[in-house]
């Protein structure tokens, strides 16, 4: 059968007239005589999708039902750089242990496996400038995922057994952070380009990692971790009114 198809491909192009052939097969000689359609896009305007919620926050929400998903982050206004250098590895420690060591009402065990029951993917972390959170969830188990997800955000656990864990696992990781060139590399040009006393070249040390305790964790959450410091961002499978309900409760 295949060389019978390959026979009437044969028998078809002889079939075609020359230049009509030529015409729709011809290619540029040089890739600069290529033309393009012009691209026309008009990028959305933001302040059609931002809102103002009654407790300080700012959300931007984009409808989107193509599948029942909802994507849900919030940026925090609070980094690294607001940590001393005695305290380097206290941000990145907090935002991590926000996620991991469970909340106030829930132990970290239980809300892992409530989290994993829903196929919700909830996480927290603080980068040098800015923290952040994220939840990925189904449609129908929003309101349970938004409820773990808040809880998180209000009421971290910090669960001590968690944090000497993630202590262990720093100051491993830091036995290990010469292993390789390339990181060498990445954290003296950082050192030459910004200085010694810039808040991107902060290096932890094990009297750092050591420092950090449950208390340290719970002051930073409870001095930057509040509304007005809150930037929302929903896209998925919702409708804009109840969204905002649920944001503004």
């Amino acid at each position: 059968m295949r060389r019978r198809d390959c026979f009437k491909l044969l028998a078809a192009a002889a079939a075609t007239p020359a230049g009509l052939w030529s015409a729709e097969s011809a290619l540029p000689k040089h890739p600069s005589e290529l033309k393009y359609s012009k691209l026309t896009f008009h990028p959305p305007q933001a302040g059609q999708y931002r809102h103002e919620l009654p407790h300080g926050a700012v959300a931007y929400l984009v409808e989107d039902h193509q599948l029942p998903l909802i994507h849900l982050s919030v940026s925090i206004r609070t980094g690294g750089y607001l940590v001393p250098d005695e305290q380097a590895g206290l941000a990145s420690m907090t935002g991590s242990q926000m996620r991991a060591g469970g909340t106030k009402t829930m132990p970290a065990h239980e809300f892992d496996e409530e989290a994993a029951f829903l196929a919700s993917q909830i996480s927290s972390s603080i980068g040098g400038t800015s923290g952040s959170a994220g939840l990925d969830c189904l449609k129908q188990n929003l309101d349970a995922s938004l409820k773990m997800y808040f809880d998180m955000l209000k009421n971290p656990g910090f669960e001590a057994e968690r944090l000497e864990l993630a202590r262990r696992r720093r100051l491993q990781g830091m036995q290990r952070r010469n292993d390789r060139t390339g990181g060498i590399e990445g954290r003296e040009f950082a050192r030459l380009l910004r200085g010694d006393n810039h808040f991107s070249t902060q290096q932890t040390t094990k009297a750092t990692i050591e420092s950090i305790t449950r208390e340290r964790m719970i002051e930073l959450h409870q001095r930057y971790y509040h509304p007005s410091a809150l930037i929302f961002s929903v896209s998925g499978d919702f409708e804009t009114k109840d969204m905002l309900a649920k944001l503004a409760s």
